[in-house]
């Protein structure tokens, strides 16, 4: 299944999804994390620390449901803020 796959090492499932809506494997994120400040995917900048509210930890259960809602609730909360400029 690519939609759960981490798109640095193509292995494992997703764990982690940041502010822009990219995901990875724990692993994958802290290293690249060590050595860069900006995500992999987009370059959008000061990705947040491990522990951070700004990050969505995803459980192994109910992976992409739980992922889906999280995206759509993003996705309705950028529209919202586009909508009031």
């Amino acid at each position: 299944d690519y939609d759960k796959e981490c798109i640095i090492c193509m292995e494992k499932d997703i764990e982690i999804v940041l502010q822009c809506s990219h995901a990875f494997c724990k692993d994958c994120y802290i290293k690249w994390k060590e050595r860069n400040d900006a995500c992999p995917y987009c370059r959008s900048k000061n990705m947040p620390d491990i522990n951070s509210e700004d990050i969505w930890t995803i459980e192994e259960t109910d992976c992409l449901e739980e992922l889906n809602k999280r995206l759509v609730d993003l996705e309705t909360m950028i529209m919202g803020l586009l909508l009031v400029r």
